[in-house]
């Protein structure tokens, strides 16, 4: 381990053990704060997981920074790389002191499934069960301004997937969102919130209570975007794309050509996962036929008449459609 992270974290209350999971959080982190032309977040990821990848984990990663072993297009000295690990350390006393949970790219908890898309979050903030993470899900998404159909049918997915035992992704927006965490509440079933807010954030206001019966049922809050950091309008597409990546599928109820939604089954199918519309949805939206139909990348989204349709083809078996309900 470089001399930078050691006495960073040396320095930190509650340091564990050598290459333990504080270094890795301070290495990742520090990863995240190396100066480069272009600041987004994709590309950031991207490089990230590109050298964990290569080297091992973070640590490996930095130490290779530090070395300057690795070419990149970077703008970045040995001098940046030592600010940025001090830097980093003093940030995650920070969250450690506010209490805040989170998981590094090369920690052993990150979410499996997640790991496996490109430009997976470097960071992971977590309030609630870590393990409900690695639990296999899926992802029920759309419009904020739902139709009482609309409604319903997120309700029956939600229930239909809980009852299968997996795990109901969504991004407690107000909608569709709210109606998919609340059915799988009700089932008894685990949910997963995306948050496109800080962990520190409940967004919108009025869902702080559902936040609370998520953590409170043994689901789980998870965020990528720093604590206390500004929320910008594009960080819930970002916000869809993790949520994409953490879920087996996505299934898509109502959503228009223009929403985060939508946004979230193109992501889906870059990643080669799933993407499920209900019939109602490809007979009313010309870009969720044209999904059907062409996809992306040789991916194309799979139209379905039932909520258990979904539940059913994940597990490699036939919906019944004499014993399932429609949506």
């Amino acid at each position: 381990m470089s001399d930078s992270i050691k006495r960073a974290t040396e320095r930190m209350p509650n340091h564990c053990s050598s290459n333990g999971p504080l270094e890795t959080a301070v290495a990742t982190r520090a990863l995240m704060r190396l100066p480069r032309a272009d600041r987004s977040f994709e590309p950031m990821y991207r490089w990230i997981a590109s050298v964990v990848a290569s080297f091992g984990d973070p640590i490996a990663a930095f130490e290779e920074v530090l070395a300057g072993r690795i070419a990149a297009s970077t703008l970045f000295s040995t001098g940046d790389a030592h600010q940025a690990c001090e830097t980093a350390a003093t940030e995650i006393a920070e969250w450690q002191a506010k209490q805040w949970s989170f998981l590094s790219i090369g920690d052993v908890a990150y979410p499996a499934h997640l790991y496996e898309v490109a430009d997976a979050p470097p960071l992971l903030f977590v309030e609630g069960s870590v393990d409900a993470l690695q639990l296999p899900g899926v992802a029920i998404v759309g419009t904020r301004r739902p139709s009482a159909d609309g409604i319903r049918r997120a309700q029956r997915a939600a229930k239909a997937l809980a009852d299968a035992g997996l795990v109901v992704y969504s991004g407690l927006a107000k909608g569709i969102d709210t109606a998919a965490h609340e059915a799988a509440l009700t089932s008894g079933g685990l949910t997963v919130a995306v948050m496109g807010t800080p962990i520190n954030r409940r967004y919108p206001s009025e869902n702080a209570p559902l936040a609370t019966r998520i953590i409170a049922s043994g689901g789980t809050l998870v965020t990528e975007f720093v604590p206390e950091s500004t929320t910008r309008p594009w960080h819930f597409i970002r916000r869809n794309r993790t949520m994409s990546g953490l879920a087996l599928a996505t299934l898509v109820i109502e959503a228009s050509d223009t929403s985060g939604a939508r946004s979230q089954a193109v992501s889906a199918l870059d990643q080669g996962r799933p993407v499920f519309f209900p019939d109602s949805l490809v007979a009313s939206h010309e870009w969720a036929r044209k999904l059907v139909d062409v996809g992306r990348n040789g991916v194309r989204a799979i139209c379905v008449s039932r909520p258990r349709d979904v539940a059913e083809a994940l597990s490699g078996n036939a919906a019944d459609s004499a014993k399932s309900a429609a949506f």
